[in-house]
């Protein structure tokens, strides 16, 4: 994680960037089948890289995951079979907006809106998503007249 601060993206009475990520004893190495447990925390930290975010790491065990998303007054993202809901992390909060997030999408999403510019550039790139399929394929209806 980079400790560089940038006047345009922090200032002295905001403060940093909380990530909350989990603490694991050791990292589970790059093709170990727990692989998936890290990589939206690995999303979100390359996110803060890209953008030349500065941020703070609280390390939260998991099975404090639940009480420190709740004091966050982050509603749970994931429901269990019970409906009961299901906490999860990575989360920020940003003492400059006072914004609260959880999701790997939503926090990055929240960065680039906060400051497009920074760090590398924009991580949304207009893209030309037009594309041409070998052969027609119509719409065909659902419905018969009756």
């Amino acid at each position: 994680m980079k400790s560089s601060t940038s006047a345009s993206t922090i200032s002295p009475t905001t403060g940093l960037i909380t990530f909350y990520d989990i603490a694991l004893a050791t990292p589970p190495p790059p093709l170990h089948k727990n692989r998936l447990l890290t990589k939206p925390l690995e999303n979100v930290r390359s996110t803060l890289n890209f953008k030349n975010t500065p941020c703070k790491t609280k390390w939260v065990p998991l099975p404090a995951i639940t009480s420190v998303r709740s004091a966050l007054d982050i509603p749970a993202s994931r429901k269990i079979a019970d409906r009961s809901p299901y906490h999860t992390i990575p989360n920020i909060s940003d003492p400059a907006t006072g914004r609260m997030l959880g999701g790997s999408f939503s926090i990055t999403a929240y960065l680039q809106e906060q400051s497009p510019s920074s760090g590398v550039g924009d991580l949304f790139p207009a893209q030309n998503l037009e594309f041409m399929f070998g052969r027609y394929l119509g719409l065909y209806a659902l419905f018969a007249e009756a």
